[in-house]
């Protein structure tokens, strides 16, 4: 049976999941602060618009200017794609003019917008909310999302029971046919991978960052944790940015403990 996959646009870490990551797989990327999981997430979502797939990034925090004002800054080219949002600035400012035929689309969802209009409502679902902006997107042919973050969701909406509510949404997401990467993010010096400790089991991958003292030098790690239909490796590797290349860099200098 062959197994269909997206690529990350990281060379090394394509070959680390055995060609990259299986569709309409529901992936957590866990870590502490600082180890660029956004963007991480922002790098696939980057990389499917680039081969034609339409990506959405969801940020239920970080307003949609500040996400790609940021990733602007970091290089990321949006020229051969069409981007789109709920926000009018990010339209204005970073869709590119020019008679390029677009490739792929990428769709930056602010939910801080959402949260102006209906926040002060007391029946307001969050969940039913961006379930609904989801449904909508599946609707246009989304193919690959990022919800960004698993944090912010638990502080915007009550979950009656955690184990319950969660496997409804990872359900739905799965039902509408994406390839789903959800950000979660833990605190320092926690070893658990979500912050319930039902989150990994109840999706399809986890890619683990983290930040270790190394030779005197604080260094981000990546684990491949789990990853449904992939013959993937469980080393931990070097994981960074490099600034110069404007690219991510992954070694195989840290050996499996």
């Amino acid at each position: 049976m062959q197994v269909e996959k997206i690529k990350t646009g990281i060379e090394k870490l394509d070959e680390i999941l055995d060609g990259g990551i299986p569709k309409q797989h529901l992936v957590l990327i866990t870590g502490t602060t600082g180890t660029m999981k956004s963007t991480l997430g922002f790098q696939i979502l980057h990389q499917s618009a680039l081969e034609g797939m339409n990506a959405a990034y969801i940020s239920l925090e970080q307003s949609g200017m500040s996400v790609m004002t940021q990733m602007s800054l970091m290089g990321y080219d949006f020229s051969k794609m069409t981007i789109d949002s709920n926000d009018p600035n990010v339209i204005n400012n970073f869709s590119a003019s020019g008679k390029d035929k677009k490739k792929g689309m990428l769709s930056i969802i602010d939910v801080g917008y959402m949260r102006k209009k209906f926040g002060k409502q007391k029946k307001f679902s969050w969940l039913n909310a961006i379930k609904s902006k989801l449904s909508e997107m599946s609707k246009k042919r989304a193919d690959v999302i990022v919800l960004d973050s698993l944090n912010a969701l638990y502080h915007l909406d009550k979950f009656e029971d955690m184990r319950v509510d969660l496997f409804y949404l990872f359900e739905y997401l799965k039902d509408l046919k994406l390839t789903s990467f959800i950000i979660n993010e833990m605190p320092a010096g926690d070893e658990r991978y979500s912050q319930y400790g039902v989150e990994s089991y109840l999706v399809d991958g986890v890619i683990q960052l983290v930040l270790a003292k190394r030779e005197l030098k604080v260094k981000r790690e990546l684990n491949i944790v789990k990853m449904r239909y992939a013959d993937h490796l469980t080393n931990v590797y070097v994981f960074q940015f490099d600034k110069k290349q404007r690219k991510f860099i992954i070694s195989e200098k840290i050996a499996v403990e």
